[in-house]
């Protein structure tokens, strides 16, 4: 089962940061850099 995770952060550095760490934990990540785009995810 692939475990998928949302991130919403405005900051582009801190969005690639945390991406980063998310995909060496095996995460899918989906990445929004506001709240409306991130519904629409």
């Amino acid at each position: 089962m692939s475990r998928r995770i949302l991130l919403i952060e405005d900051e582009a550095d801190i969005r690639t940061l945390v991406r980063h760490y998310l995909v060496q934990e095996h995460y899918e990540v989906l990445e929004a850099s506001n709240g409306t785009d991130g519904l629409a995810a």
